[in-house]
């Protein structure tokens, strides 16, 4: 899902209403919340691993010298259980790589328009934190893939609101509208915090 096909409005909510139709799948595994499993053991491969310290000192890592990495994970999951987020089949690899614009074999000038996107690699799937694939998904929105050397620019909140905006009306649709949760001020809120991990 290139830069220039995030400017086709067609295909932009093909995006996100298949990104709500994952979400409302039924899927006959096993239903965890691995997230905080993962954040535990991935801090512990790091702590018995590297020498924190020494690292933080030598590469002049001034975010890592001026708080604690346990206690921020532990705030991290304070905030993720007081949301509340409905568990739902999530994507976990949600990224442009992983969506393909097919074009319209009847198309003879590469317009895209009309094209038709497919979701991808889906080896990673689970249960989780829906806010999990729209902040990965947004946190490359308005770059190339190659553009990560360039500082971040989070997207401005109209266009959020406007994505965010097609996946709760598609999850309407699915009927899978937990009562209270597809407001678009709480999914903000939740995309917000999965995109700055």
């Amino acid at each position: 899902f290139k830069l220039e096909e995030q400017q086709i409005p067609k295909l932009v909510t093909e995006v996100f209403q298949k990104l709500a139709r994952v979400h409302a799948m039924d899927v006959p595994i096993k239903r965890t919340h691995w997230f905080f499993t993962e954040m535990d053991r991935f801090y512990g491969l790091a702590q018995n691993n590297l020498n924190i310290h020494i690292n933080n000192n030598e590469y002049n890592l001034e975010t890592f010298k001026k708080y604690d990495l346990k206690t921020e994970l532990e705030f991290i999951q304070q905030l993720l259980v007081k949301s509340k987020s409905p568990m739902v089949f999530t994507h976990n690899d949600f990224r442009s790589s992983n969506i393909m614009v097919l074009e319209d074999n009847n198309n003879n000038n590469n317009d895209l328009s009309d094209g038709q996107v497919v979701l991808c690699d889906f080896e990673y799937s689970s249960y989780g934190f829906r806010g999990h694939d729209m902040g990965i998904i947004l946190s490359e929105w308005g770059r190339s893939i190659s553009d990560f050397a360039k500082p971040y620019t989070f997207p401005d909140d109209s266009v959020l609101l406007s994505l965010i905006d097609i996946y709760i009306k598609e999850s309407q649709i699915c009927e899978v509208a937990y009562k209270g949760y597809w407001h678009i001020k709480d999914q903000l809120k939740e995309q917000h915090f999965f995109d700055n991990l």
